[in-house]
């Protein structure tokens, strides 16, 4: 069973907004009911910069011989456990990341002609680096660029620093840069950082984009055949004794290879040259963790790194013995799968995010942050904002010049889901790969041609059609629904169900709100005995009621007065319950002390959710000291590292039978923290006090959390609430005071919503019935249609005011799922 209704307020300011006009605030607000949204600072934040460090042919698990940029990134930020690159190869996988798109978009196929490298690359002036420098930032690409780049190939469009490397690449001594007559002498690694370094310390007042494309830690070129990376000389002696990951698995030196295609079937490796290769890899890999580390020493000597994204990442996976391949360019996981390190503006600090993301999504997130239209058809869609994709598409190109030929430079073409991974060999329709992870995670049996996995087969072969042809944010990131289960056919063996997707049934557009008659921001909803009570953001708290045959209607305002110890100005994010035989209004009421828009929480009571609500007490329920108010019955404790304001967003969670208070520490660093309460609601619960159960560098805000069995799912909405990018994500945990290890997945956003801009706000509503979700999205003045982005309510795009929204929400296998819409 669901805990009885949980209701989240949306938090304020986010990650990127420092200005919002107050003029404009008063403009949109219902008649009487003050202002429909929070009011924001008055000053528009610098333009974000954006580092990329691109790696080459690092695999995910060898994130651990970089410390450094786990502690000074992921720490600091999101690493993403699912990032994967959906053309394992150096040129194809750098086009992507210049481009936006995927292969058959971009047309770089393999690393060399006739259908591969550089002189492949359709359109070669018009990649992201014209985009942003033509949007006023200063853009810089060092190091490693596309395969056969040469000096005659001339300087590329909208690179003001351009720096690739063009000769020695894979010696790493003495590279030969672009326009270089000589060599610049020493070690690869240790050049690019110093160049790295002088760009970042450049003087300049405009933002900045930079790639640093590291050759670490991509194998030697010697004498004609490759050779394990080579080490810096601090370096040279490290991990003598390290066994590859490899070695650990089933899938290593594989022994039957029988059901794979031709060109797949190799002779079994050296155990000695891995362990070489292996040593030699995680030796390149701590140089190019100094060089992450001086990006962020260097960023924060500047002065900029708050407010830069820096991202870690690489171009493929690689293959170190498994399936007997050493090698990438191949349609198995350890291809696929990559380290996706990120932080900066209203990027959440120690979090994992197993959301399936892909490197052509990290180009539309740079164009997100940075607020840059592309000057061509993007085909992925931001890390944050992927919604109901459940399909993505995978390929490789020809490695001979032959096959390129005959059959359109393509090697296999197909595509995974989180249980399947699916290839059809170009050129040959009896081979190709199908692997079940569910019953098969080391991928050791291929189930292509397998007479139980027929439909499955089918289906999938369905989607690559699809797929493979897709051009466009729209078209590449869909929503299929299940695929067919295997059949008695198949060989037994312990199935698991493939994960339920938070997505929406499909539909032709976004749907319609469920209440427009005035604007509606931060909903909390409540069942009574006659019908549904809702309250708002605004003056007063604006409430409106449903009643069976009569729809919504507005009535008085819920709250009677201010509390004594609140000035003047509207109040944000109210939730309304009911406790014991009583009823409760919880509300962030503006204080002084805090800074123009500080507020703490109170509560009020009332005998019925439709009567008046009386604020009780003297003091707020929730403060923090340096407000100018009697002592809080709760103070947050000083010295933790947050900004000095307000406190907003509170919510009530009961827990066998016992209430909680959750709330949001207003500014950035934002948290969430819990205050247990006493059986009324009114006050802390006896010796206790609230503590800190989520931080977050960028915006985190209205907690919600529901019950399911012996477990909780916290309900949070993230980014920034004036922009159509804000998005509700949940997490799960066994405990309600423990969600350390909870991991973050996306729940609503613009694109599961077929458009809604800036959905969020939740709230849950349970009735006998069925469970409901409640939440707020921007339409434009006058309409029910939402605006698109690059909207930024009070800033750029037209005038808009938040409506209210309804879905049905179900619970599968305590994973929370949105259903159909409530009109």
């Amino acid at each position: 069973m669901l805990s009885p209704p949980i209701r989240p307020r949306t938090g304020w300011i986010a990650a990127l907004v420092v200005a919002l006009a107050t003029g404009l605030l008063a403009a949109v607000a219902p008649a009487g009911a003050g202002p429909d949204r929070r009011t924001a600072q008055e000053a528009q934040a610098p333009r974000p910069n954006v580092v990329v460090v691109l790696l080459d042919d690092m695999r995910a698990d060898q994130l651990r011989f970089m410390p450094r940029t786990r502690a000074l990134i992921g720490a600091h930020g999101t690493t993403y456990t699912r990032a994967m690159s959906p053309h394992p190869l150096c040129c194809p996988a750098r086009a992507s990341l210049v481009t936006g798109q995927y292969t058959q978009n971009h047309g770089v196929k393999s690393n060399f002609p006739p259908s591969g490298g550089f002189p492949a690359l359709r359109r070669p002036g018009n990649t992201i680096g014209r985009w942003l420098a033509r949007d006023g930032y200063r853009t810089g690409w060092i190091g490693k660029y596309l395969n056969e780049y040469r000096n005659e190939h001339g300087r590329q469009r909208g690179w003001h620093t351009w720096q690739p490397l063009v000769r020695n690449l894979y010696t790493y001594k003495d590279p030969v840069f672009y326009g270089d007559a000589r060599p610049t002498p020493g070690y690869v690694t240790s050049i690019l950082r110093r160049r790295t370094d002088r760009f970042l310390s450049a003087r300049s007042k405009r933002p900045f984009f930079l790639v640093a494309g590291h050759v670490a830690p991509h194998g030697t070129l010697r004498g004609g055949r490759w050779v394990p990376p080579v080490a810096a000389a601090p370096y040279t002696n490290a991990y003598r004794k390290l066994r590859p990951s490899s070695f650990r698995k089933p899938s290593y030196a594989e022994r039957a290879i029988d059901d794979l295609p031709r060109d797949l079937r190799v002779k079994k490796p050296s155990r000695r040259y891995l362990r070489g290769y292996a040593r030699g890899s995680a030796r390149a890999l701590r140089s190019a963790d100094d060089a992450v580390a001086s990006v962020v020493r260097r960023l924060k000597r500047t002065g900029e790194l708050a407010n830069t994204y820096v991202v870690v990442t690489s171009d493929n996976g690689f293959l170190l013995g498994e399936h007997r391949i050493v090698d990438k360019d191949v349609l198995f996981d350890e291809a696929l799968d990559v380290p996706l390190l990120v932080r900066g503006p209203g990027i959440p600090a120690g979090a994992t995010d197993a959301t399936p993301v892909t490197l052509v999504d990290l180009v539309a997130s740079i164009l997100d942050w940075t607020d840059v239209r592309p000057g061509r058809r993007i085909d992925g869609v931001p890390l944050d904002d992927t919604g109901g994709r459940d399909t993505i598409l995978i390929q490789t190109g020809a490695q001979t010049r032959p096959t390129a030929l005959m059959n359109g430079g393509w090697g296999y073409r197909g595509v995974t889901t989180a249980r399947y991974l699916y290839a059809r060999r170009a050129g040959h329709p009896h081979q190709g790969l199908l692997f079940d992870r569910a019953r098969d995670p080391y991928q050791l049996r291929n189930r292509y041609g397998d007479r139980g996995y027929r439909a499955v087969q089918r289906e999938l072969a369905r989607r690559t059609a699809a797929l493979g042809q897709c051009a466009g944010a729209a078209g590449c990131n869909r929503s299929f629904g299940a695929v067919p289960e295997p059949t008695a056919d198949a060989s037994t063996g312990s199935l698991v169900v493939e994960p339920a997707l938070a997505t929406f049934a499909s539909r032709a557009a976004y749907p319609d709100p469920a209440l427009t008659s005035a604007p509606v921001g931060d909903p909390s909803l409540v069942r009574t005995g006659r019908g549904t009570v809702l309250v708002a953001t605004g003056t007063l708290v604006p409430r409106a009621r449903w009643d069976k045959g009569r729809g919504w209607r507005w009535t008085r305002p819920a709250l009677r007065r201010l509390p004594s110890w609140a000035r003047a100005g509207g109040v944000w994010a109210a939730d309304i319950a009911r406790v014991g035989k009583g009823w409760r209004l919880y509300y962030s009421a503006p204080v002084a002390g805090l800074g123009k828009h500080g507020r703490c929480i109170g509560v009020a009571v009332a005998p019925s959710a439709y009567a008046r609500f009386r604020p009780g007490g003297k003091r707020p329920l929730v403060c923090p000291p340096r407000a100018k108010t009697p002592d809080a019955l709760d103070q947050v404790p000083g010295g933790t590292g947050l900004p000095k304001r307000g406190i907003i967003d509170p919510s009530l969670f009961v827990d066998d039978g016992r209430p909680h208070l959750l709330y949001k520490t207003d500014g950035i660093p934002s948290s969430i923290r819990l205050l247990p309460l006493n059986g009324r609601g009114t006050a802390p619960a006896k010796g206790t006090r609230s503590r800190e159960l989520l931080r977050s560098d960028g915006v985190i805000e209205n907690p919600v959390v529901l019950r399911y069995g012996d477990d909780y799912v916290l309900l949070t909405s993230e980014g920034d609430y004036s922009r159509c990018t804000y998005r509700e994500t949940w997490r799960r945990s066994s405990s309600l005071t423990d969600w350390s290890g909870a991991v973050r997945h996306p729940l609503l956003s613009r694109r599961s919503t077929d458009g809604l801009c800036g959905p969020g706000g939740a709230d849950v509503l349970e009735t006998p019935d069925r469970t409901t979700l409640w939440f707020h999205g921007w339409v434009r003045e006058g309409t029910t249609r939402p605006p698109k982005p690059p909207f930024w309510f009070g800033h750029r795009g037209p005038r808009a005011r938040r409506v209210l929204y309804g879905a049905v929400l179900r619970m599968v296998d305590g994973e929370p799922v949105v259903g159909r819409w409530l009109g």
